[in-house]
Protein backbone atom coordinates (compact mmCIF):
# COMPACT_ATOMS: atom_id res chain seq x y z
CA UNK A 1 0.00 0.00 0.00
CA UNK A 2 1.40 3.60 -1.17
CA UNK A 3 1.22 5.96 1.68
CA UNK A 4 -0.28 9.63 -0.49
CA UNK A 5 -1.15 11.44 2.43
CA UNK A 6 -0.06 12.76 5.69
CA UNK A 7 -0.32 15.00 8.49
CA UNK A 8 2.94 17.49 8.79
CA UNK A 9 3.00 19.18 11.48
CA UNK A 10 5.95 21.28 10.74
CA UNK A 11 3.95 23.20 8.38
CA UNK A 12 0.75 22.74 9.81
CA UNK A 13 -0.43 21.43 6.49
CA UNK A 14 -2.63 18.60 5.92
CA UNK A 15 -1.41 16.29 2.34
CA UNK A 16 -4.81 14.82 0.91
CA UNK A 17 -5.88 13.29 -2.29
CA UNK A 18 -9.43 13.48 -3.30
CA UNK A 19 -11.49 10.21 -4.90
CA UNK A 20 -13.37 7.44 -4.86
CA UNK A 21 -14.44 6.47 -1.09
CA UNK A 22 -14.15 3.10 0.49
CA UNK A 23 -15.31 2.36 3.80
CA UNK A 24 -13.12 -0.51 5.32
CA UNK A 25 -13.99 -0.35 9.05
CA UNK A 26 -11.64 -3.71 9.99
CA UNK A 27 -8.94 -1.44 9.24
CA UNK A 28 -9.52 2.37 8.76
CA UNK A 29 -12.44 4.11 9.54
CA UNK A 30 -12.42 5.93 5.82
CA UNK A 31 -9.89 5.00 3.00
CA UNK A 32 -9.84 7.07 0.15
CA UNK A 33 -8.87 5.19 -3.07
CA UNK A 34 -7.27 8.16 -5.60
CA UNK A 35 -8.62 8.81 -9.24
CA UNK A 36 -6.00 9.21 -12.07
CA UNK A 37 -2.69 8.29 -11.81
CA UNK A 38 -2.87 7.01 -8.47
CA UNK A 39 -5.72 4.31 -8.74
CA UNK A 40 -3.88 1.96 -6.77
CA UNK A 41 -3.34 3.69 -4.05
CA UNK A 42 -4.88 4.68 -0.81
CA UNK A 43 -4.74 7.10 1.95
CA UNK A 44 -6.23 7.38 5.35
CA UNK A 45 -8.33 10.78 5.83
CA UNK A 46 -8.26 12.40 9.19
CA UNK A 47 -11.15 12.93 10.70
CA UNK A 48 -11.04 16.82 10.67
CA UNK A 49 -11.26 16.48 6.75
CA UNK A 50 -14.67 14.94 5.03
CA UNK A 51 -14.29 14.55 1.66
CA UNK A 52 -18.07 15.02 0.87
CA UNK A 53 -17.22 18.26 2.17
CA UNK A 54 -14.61 18.95 0.17
CA UNK A 55 -16.56 18.37 -3.09
CA UNK A 56 -19.42 20.24 -1.86
CA UNK A 57 -16.98 23.31 -1.83
CA UNK A 58 -15.77 22.19 -4.97
CA UNK A 59 -19.11 22.25 -6.48
CA UNK A 60 -20.37 25.64 -5.34
CA UNK A 61 -17.04 27.16 -5.98
CA UNK A 62 -17.82 25.79 -9.93
CA UNK A 63 -21.19 27.07 -9.77
CA UNK A 64 -20.41 31.01 -8.47
CA UNK A 65 -17.47 30.79 -10.99
CA UNK A 66 -18.96 29.15 -14.36
CA UNK A 67 -22.39 28.39 -13.41
CA UNK A 68 -23.85 26.61 -16.23
CA UNK A 69 -21.36 27.10 -19.07
CA UNK A 70 -18.57 29.83 -20.07
CA UNK A 71 -19.76 31.28 -22.39
CA UNK A 72 -16.53 33.22 -23.55
CA UNK A 73 -14.98 29.94 -24.43
CA UNK A 74 -17.87 28.83 -26.08
CA UNK A 75 -18.47 31.37 -28.48
CA UNK A 76 -14.41 31.95 -29.18
CA UNK A 77 -12.74 28.47 -28.68
CA UNK A 78 -13.30 25.41 -31.32
CA UNK A 79 -14.93 22.52 -29.97
CA UNK A 80 -12.64 20.29 -30.68
CA UNK A 81 -9.24 22.79 -29.12
CA UNK A 82 -7.17 20.89 -26.67
CA UNK A 83 -5.08 22.78 -24.02
CA UNK A 84 -2.22 22.29 -22.16
CA UNK A 85 -1.99 24.14 -18.75
CA UNK A 86 0.47 24.29 -16.51
CA UNK A 87 0.65 25.11 -12.93
CA UNK A 88 3.45 27.49 -11.82
CA UNK A 89 4.54 29.13 -8.72
CA UNK A 90 4.90 32.66 -8.80
CA UNK A 91 6.67 32.83 -5.91
CA UNK A 92 8.30 30.41 -3.58
CA UNK A 93 5.73 28.92 -1.49
CA UNK A 94 4.45 26.08 0.80
CA UNK A 95 2.17 23.66 -1.91
CA UNK A 96 -1.32 23.43 -0.24
CA UNK A 97 -4.35 22.14 -2.51
CA UNK A 98 -2.82 20.91 -5.17
CA UNK A 99 -5.07 17.79 -4.76
CA UNK A 100 -7.85 19.64 -4.68
CA UNK A 101 -6.44 22.06 -7.75
CA UNK A 102 -7.03 18.58 -9.57
CA UNK A 103 -10.16 17.72 -8.24
CA UNK A 104 -12.18 20.72 -9.58
CA UNK A 105 -10.45 19.64 -13.05
CA UNK A 106 -11.18 16.25 -12.99
CA UNK A 107 -14.93 16.93 -11.14
CA UNK A 108 -16.35 19.40 -14.33
CA UNK A 109 -13.63 18.03 -17.18
CA UNK A 110 -13.49 14.08 -16.42
CA UNK A 111 -11.77 13.30 -19.56
CA UNK A 112 -8.58 15.51 -18.59
CA UNK A 113 -5.43 13.93 -17.21
CA UNK A 114 -3.72 15.44 -14.20
CA UNK A 115 0.31 15.19 -13.43
CA UNK A 116 1.28 16.13 -10.45
CA UNK A 117 4.92 16.70 -9.71
CA UNK A 118 4.28 18.38 -5.91
CA UNK A 119 2.46 17.40 -3.31
CA UNK A 120 0.87 19.13 -0.54
CA UNK A 121 3.44 20.51 2.13
CA UNK A 122 6.25 20.85 -0.12
CA UNK A 123 8.55 23.94 -0.45
CA UNK A 124 8.76 25.28 -3.68
CA UNK A 125 10.74 27.67 -5.10
CA UNK A 126 9.45 30.86 -7.95
CA UNK A 127 8.91 29.17 -11.80
CA UNK A 128 8.98 25.79 -10.25
CA UNK A 129 6.62 23.53 -12.47
CA UNK A 130 4.27 22.11 -10.06
CA UNK A 131 1.73 20.05 -12.44
CA UNK A 132 0.24 20.08 -15.97
CA UNK A 133 -3.10 19.70 -17.02
CA UNK A 134 -4.33 18.04 -20.78
CA UNK A 135 -7.66 17.77 -21.79
CA UNK A 136 -10.28 19.93 -24.10
CA UNK A 137 -9.48 23.84 -24.13
CA UNK A 138 -13.45 24.51 -23.14
CA UNK A 139 -13.57 22.37 -19.92
CA UNK A 140 -10.13 23.40 -18.56
CA UNK A 141 -10.44 27.42 -18.98
CA UNK A 142 -13.79 27.36 -17.51
CA UNK A 143 -12.57 25.50 -14.75
CA UNK A 144 -9.17 26.94 -14.23
CA UNK A 145 -9.95 30.06 -12.29
CA UNK A 146 -11.75 28.23 -9.59
CA UNK A 147 -8.51 25.47 -9.45
CA UNK A 148 -5.91 27.90 -9.00
CA UNK A 149 -8.41 30.12 -6.82
CA UNK A 150 -7.85 27.07 -4.52
CA UNK A 151 -4.34 26.18 -4.62
CA UNK A 152 -3.18 30.10 -4.57
CA UNK A 153 -5.32 30.43 -0.93
CA UNK A 154 -4.21 26.72 0.62
CA UNK A 155 -1.04 27.56 -0.27
CA UNK A 156 -0.79 31.09 0.80
CA UNK A 157 -2.22 29.54 4.47
CA UNK A 158 0.52 26.94 4.81
CA UNK A 159 3.31 29.36 3.99
CA UNK A 160 2.29 31.99 6.05
CA UNK A 161 1.62 29.04 8.64
CA UNK A 162 5.16 27.76 8.06
CA UNK A 163 6.56 30.82 8.37
CA UNK A 164 5.14 31.59 11.80
CA UNK A 165 6.19 28.03 12.56
CA UNK A 166 9.81 28.89 11.83
CA UNK A 167 9.92 32.11 14.41
CA UNK A 168 8.53 30.49 16.75
CA UNK A 169 11.19 27.45 16.35
CA UNK A 170 13.44 26.97 19.52
CA UNK A 171 11.47 29.43 22.28
CA UNK A 172 8.74 27.51 24.28
CA UNK A 173 5.87 28.93 22.12
CA UNK A 174 3.74 26.66 20.48
CA UNK A 175 1.19 27.40 17.49
CA UNK A 176 -1.99 25.42 17.73
CA UNK A 177 -4.34 27.14 15.94
CA UNK A 178 -4.32 28.99 12.36
CA UNK A 179 -7.45 29.65 11.89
Amino acid sequence: MTTIGTINASTSTVTSCLGVLIRDSRRFPLILAPLGERRNARIIIPPMIDPLVVEELIDRALAEDIGFADLTSELVIPAAARAELELNARQDIVVAGIDVAAQVFRRRVPECRVELRVKDGDRVNAGTAMGRVEGPARGLLAVERTALNFLQHLSGVATLTAQYVERVAGTRAVLIDTR
